[in-house]
């Protein structure tokens, strides 16, 4: 089931990246929460659908060509730790952005049922799941 889980989480990242946004919606569930308290800009917890349609105009509305860059996917059973890096430009400023990241995404029937994002240390994310390297 947690390789499922794996693949459920590609998807959504593949459809993010490649612009289908309503298609990385459509695997979330209706009572997704996104924790992106730990994010820099917009730090705040957004909930259901529209709340992540509320995220994605929010991150439009700071950033230009913002993506996630995924390097590794880190089964963590219900949960899928997704390291990577964080790459887009300043909409106001210019100024061109690459920091690492890591998300947590929690699955549950076929769907993101939570999104923890905003981890900067893959220490740090691995840890939240009961992980260590």
């Amino acid at each position: 089931m947690s390789q499922e889980n794996v693949e459920i989480v590609k998807a959504v990242f593949e459809a993010l990246n490649g612009g289908d946004r309503e298609k990385a919606i459509g695997l979330a569930h209706p009572e997704i929460v996104l924790d992106a308290t730990r994010s820099v800009f917009n730090p705040k917890t957004y909930v259901g659908r529209d709340g992540l349609r509320q995220w994605l105009a929010d991150t439009d509305d700071v950033w230009e060509g913002m993506h996630t860059e995924q390097n590794e996917f880190i089964d963590a059973g219900d949960r899928v730790v997704v390291i990577g890096r964080l790459v887009g430009k300043g909409k106001g400023s210019g100024v061109e952005i690459g920091q690492p990241n890591a998300t947590i995404l929690t699955i549950r029937d076929g769907l993101v049922i939570r999104s923890e994002t905003g981890y900067t240390d893959r220490r740090e994310a691995l840890k939240a799941v009961g992980l260590s390297e």
